[in-house]
């Protein structure tokens, strides 16, 4: 009987070492020893500590050490719950570490929100204030840089729970440029930060009235090109230009006419600015579409020849006396003459849109609407007189070989490859085209009420 007291009371000493042996090893930052201890006994970092435990958690004790890698490690390896345990103590001294140090943070909380179903009650935690473990504002400097970093990475999430938490950090600014929080997530571009002013009360009035230290205001700031690797995310020049000119309607459709027409330092109106950092962008765009509608509309005339031609020259032939076509009460030579007019009539069509593309003004507000219109549906025109084409040809192919069809049936995949070739080489283009142009947009006027 007394065996397996004694092995009960070996286990927990056993247990009691290896969390001193963490604890000791955690602090001083060595994480090969961290690592080995870890394969030895993982249970360890499962123990839930109350907030007056004696002992912090391991990885709360290399995050007060400062210890980037080791922490890093634990955190990956401890259970959200032991870190939200006791109403998120742990997770609490665990963010006010990050923050302070600089590292986990931003990047981290956001990835741990994709990966696990408790993250945002685990965020909600973390970011409770802080009274019995802060003695002065010293913190004050590094949380304003992990709300700043939040509207630079776009993590809207921890966004909202900061400002949650805290009011008045709602109305910090960024020391060197002067800008607010949506100041600057105007010129991040970074649209999910932005779209939360549609969610605020009279606030937002101070918000978009306020200015930099150049006097810029919220639409000066629109005006202004977009970071490049915002903009090396959006395929095309021109897709590039109508992404750009959505921002400064969009800000612009907030503000008053006194800031639409208000100066800066540099004695410019945000509409003089948008023109000046831009047009390099505007000829870019305009040489893009103008490259696009010439090689489409060449396709498209060859089509219409070809297809023109066709028509007097039908499969059969004709009738050397009357002229009649020979298969003319044949189904497949019916249907060869429809499909083959609809492709000349398509391929014309096309020509012509792509003509007005190439004659068009390309003023700075076309690419919202008018140009990327006329693109879409010269590019559908085109793909119809493309496929209308090959069906055609098949079409025809069956009308003049219907004893011998089975030698149609194997030349008809190979028919079809320029059509479905065409179709996944613009698809990229197309579909990003039509999701700006008809799509729900970057802005979401419809936001709830968060704060």
């Amino acid at each position: 009987m007394e065996r397996p007291v004694q092995t009960v009371s070996q286990r927990i000493e056993e247990t009691l070492c290896h969390s001193l042996a963490f604890d000791i090893v955690a602090g001083n930052g060595n994480l090969e020893i961290v690592k080995k201890l870890y394969e030895k006994n993982s249970e360890v970092l499962s123990q839930e500590h109350p907030g007056s435990y004696r002992l912090a958690i391991p990885v709360v004790r290399a995050s007060n050490a400062g210890h980037r890698e080791v922490t890093r490690y634990l955190y990956e390896k401890t259970p959200s719950r032991v870190l939200m345990h006791d109403e998120g103590y742990w997770a609490r001294c665990l963010l006010f570490d990050a923050v302070f140090y600089g590292f986990l943070g931003i990047k981290q909380i956001f990835e741990l929100k994709k990966k696990h179903s408790k993250a945002h009650n685990l965020l909600q935690k973390m970011c409770k204030p802080l009274p019995a473990m802060v003695k002065d504002d010293s913190w004050k400097e590094t949380v304003y840089k992990a709300l700043l970093d939040a509207v630079e990475y776009g993590n809207k999430e921890f966004f909202i729970e900061i400002i949650k938490s805290n009011p008045q950090l709602l109305w910090i600014s960024e020391p060197t440029s002067g800008r607010n929080l949506f100041q600057l997530a105007v010129g991040f571009r970074k649209e999910a930060i932005f779209n939360l002013i549609y969610g605020l009360d009279d606030r937002k009035i101070s918000l978009l009235r306020s200015y930099d230290q150049e006097h810029n205001n919220i639409l000066h700031i629109a005006a202004q090109l977009s970071p490049p690797e915002q903009l090396s995310q959006v395929a095309g020049a021109a897709l590039k230009m109508q992404r750009e000119t959505h921002w400064f309607e969009e800000v612009k459709s907030l503000v008053s006419e006194r800031e639409i027409v208000e100066k800066n330092k540099e004695s410019k109106t945000p509409r003089q600015v948008f023109e000046a950092s831009h047009e390099p962008l505007r000829k870019e765009a305009e040489k893009w579409m103008k490259c696009t509608a010439t090689a489409c509309s060449f396709v498209a005339a060859i089509i219409a020849t070809v297809t023109f031609q066709a028509i007097f020259t039908v499969p059969g032939g004709t009738d050397e006396i009357s002229g009649e076509p020979l298969l003319l009460r044949d189904s497949h030579f019916m249907a060869f003459i429809i499909v083959d007019a609809l492709s000349f009539f398509a391929s014309c069509t096309s020509v012509l849109i792509f003509l007005s593309i190439l004659t068009a003004r390309y003023s700075f507000d076309d690419f919202i609407v008018s140009l990327p219109r006329k693109m879409i549906l010269a590019l559908t025109i085109l793909f119809i007189a493309i496929a209308a084409m090959l069906i055609a040809f098949t079409t025809a192919l069956f009308a003049s070989m219907r004893k011998r069809p089975i030698l149609v049936v194997s030349v008809v995949p190979l028919a079809y490859i320029p059509g479905v070739l065409f179709l996944i080489l613009q698809y990229s283009l197309f579909k990003e085209m039509i999701s700006f142009t008809y799509g729900k947009g970057l802005f979401h006027r419809n936001t709830k009420r968060w704060f």
